[in-house]
């Protein structure tokens, strides 16, 4: 499984989801991240978790992080607080 790690994005002055380099990307020295805005450290990590598990809503939290920025941020919480998450 890929590991997705929690960050801090300079750039966007806020906690940011980490996702796993891909070979070429590894070569190039380029890392993607995606901001997850003013979502708190807490969410940010339970989502990191729950996309290195593998879940089947990670292609659609990145594209909708990506795509819409922090308008998503309020469906993501609450979708993320609806789900239960063991270590």
């Amino acid at each position: 499984m890929s590991e997705f790690k929690v960050t801090r994005s300079i750039i966007h002055k806020c906690y940011a989801i980490k996702i796993p380099q891909s070979f070429g990307e590894k070569l190039a020295g380029v890392a993607q991240i995606v901001p997850c805005y003013e979502s708190p450290y807490e969410l940010c990590t339970k989502m990191a978790a729950l996309m290195s598990a593998g879940d089947k809503s990670t292609e659609y939290w990145i594209d909708r992080l990506t795509d819409y920025k922090s308008i998503f941020i309020g469906q993501l919480t609450r979708e993320l607080n609806s789900r239960e998450f063991t270590k």
